[in-house]
Formats: structure tokens, C-alpha cells, sequence
């Protein structure tokens, strides 16, 4: 074969991204942190996690103690960390734009599998306040709306604005958020910074339902959630935890296509 990939975890995720790998034609193994600091010389390319990085460990492995195993013969494909800080070629499959619109959608199913097993009432007499219309808010503000929620975007900018009224959503000001946000039986944020004020916070009760899908530092300091009255719920890395099947073999057909462009532009 050849190619022969290091798949770097063995979790369901990565254990279905060296499937998938091997259904393209491709050699793979899955490595644990073990086998990893033992044999991962032997591979010329190394697939690495969505995260890539936990508690500053590649599957369990420190970073600066993977990166010292790697050699500059190598090529690593990894998630959300810059490329560059690798000792070897690297790319990143997470920057490439059909990955991340297949990601999207698997957040927004886990969004709405979330949901649908916390709450206690009919989905179509719910006001659910989405915050930002990127890509996971948009496929967030689809899937709640074809369920039959009420939804309301709320974003900064008029493209946005335009683009969420165009897929037929209600829209409102990320300015106005603090101000209406306990009449919402759901909010759901994917803008990884704090705007989200503890006067906003305070006005919730244990009738709202508050979903953070946003990386750090998420929409407001979560340190302090204890001292509110209201369910919050921390969702990260969604399509690893309910749809792993299909997040691994959506990092395989990125990586693949990865390869197809560079043979390509030889």
C-alpha cells in the first residue's frame, strides 16, 4: 500500500477513522499512549484526534514528549492545533472546509439529542435563543427549527443577520442578549467569548436550560455556575461523543482528500 497510517487513540472515534482508512485502501493501526512512545517511527504518516490536544497530551502522551518522538521524514494530520508546531510536515484537517461543515452538523444532532433528553415538554412549545449563526449555528438553528422549536439567532453582524432570515429564522442583536435571555426555555451558544453578563445570568431559573457548544473561554465565565439557578449544560466536542462513527470517518475522508490534493500538485 502507499500509504500506512499511525491512527493516534483508540477510542470509538479513532478506532472508525483507521476503518474507514482501511476501506480507502490505506494501511492503518490505532495506536494507545503505549504503543504510540513505542513504534510511531515506524509510520510516515500519523492521524491525530478532534481534539487534538487533552490536558496537553496527543492520546495520552505529552505534547513536547510526542513531538520529540517524531522525526522531519514524517507527515502529521491534525485537528484544532496549528500545524506549525509540529517538528515535521503537518496539516490540519480541521481547516478544511467540508470537514467543518460535516462537523457541524453532527454538533447539532448531539445539540438536539441533549435536549431532547433534559427537557420535559413538547419541542414545539419551546423559545430556544441560539448565539451566533457561524456554521455550527446555523445547523444548530436548522435542526432545532425542523423539530418544531421556536428559534431566535441572535448575531453581530448584518451578513449574518441576512443569512438566518433568508433560512427563515427569527434574529435579534447579540447587544440585546442579557436583557431577553430568561424568556428562552433553551440557549445554546457557540461564540467562544464571554458575552454573557452576570445580570443576564441572574434573571435564570431552573426553567432554562443553558447549552454551552463554544470552546474557551465559552460565553461567560463558567467558574461561577454554581452560584446560578438555572441547568447548564457543557457540550464539547459533540460529534465525538454521539456520533462517533461518523466523526471518524469524516477525519479519514478529510485526511484522504488531504493526500488527493498534494498527489494532485506534484
Amino acid at each position: 500500500m502507499e500509504y500506512n497510517f499511525a491512527v493516534a487513540g483508540c477510542d470509538e472515534k479513532m478506532k472508525s477513522c483507521k476503518q474507514r482508512l482501511n476501506e480507502l485502501g490505506f494501511g492503518a493501526d490505532c495506536l494507545d499512549s503505549e504503543q504510540i512512545k513505542d513504534t510511531i517511527r515506524r509510520y510516515r504518516n500519523i492521524v491525530l484526534p478532534l481534539p487534538t490536544l487533552s490536558n496537553g497530551c496527543i492520546a495520552g502522551v505529552p505534547f513536547d514528549e510526542f513531538c520529540g518522538l517524531l522525526d522531519n521524514e514524517q507527515t502529521v494530520f491534525c485537528g484544532n492545533t496549528a500545524p506549525e508546531k509540529f517538528p515535521c510536515r503537518a496539516f490540519s484537517y480541521y481547516s478544511d472546509e467540508g470537514f467543518l461543515i460535516k462537523n457541524s452538523r453532527l454538533t447539532a444532532q448531539g445539540v438536539l439529542k441533549i435536549v431532547l433528553d433534559n427537557i420535559r415538554t413538547d419541542l414545539h412549545t419551546m423559545n430556544t435563543a441560539v448565539i451566533g449563526y457561524g456554521r455550527c449555528g446555523r445547523e444548530i438553528c436548522r435542526i432545532m427549527k425542523r423539530n418544531g422549536a421556536d428559534v431566535t439567532s441572535f448575531s453581530r453582524r448584518m451578513q449574518t443577520f441576512a443569512a438566518a432570515e433568508n433560512d427563515g429564522m427569527k434574529t435579534d442583536s447579540i447587544g440585546n442578549i442579557n436583557k431577553k435571555l430568561c424568556k428562552y426555555d433553551v440557549i445554546i451558544n457557540t461564540v467562544p467569548f464571554n458575552i454573557i453578563e452576570k445580570s443576564g445570568l441572574e434573571c435564570l431559573t431552573q426553567r432554562n436550560m443553558y447549552i454551552e457548544v463554544a470552546s474557551r473561554p465559552y460565553g461567560f465565565n463558567i467558574s461561577g455556575t454554581d452560584t446560578f439557578n438555572f441547568r447548564y449544560v457543557l457540550a464539547e466536542s459533540l460529534p465525538g461523543r454521539f456520533t462517533p462513527v461518523s466523526a471518524g470517518m469524516n477525519i479519514a475522508d478529510t485526511v484522504a482528500g488531504i493526500l488527493r490534493e498534494e498527489k494532485s500538485n506534484e
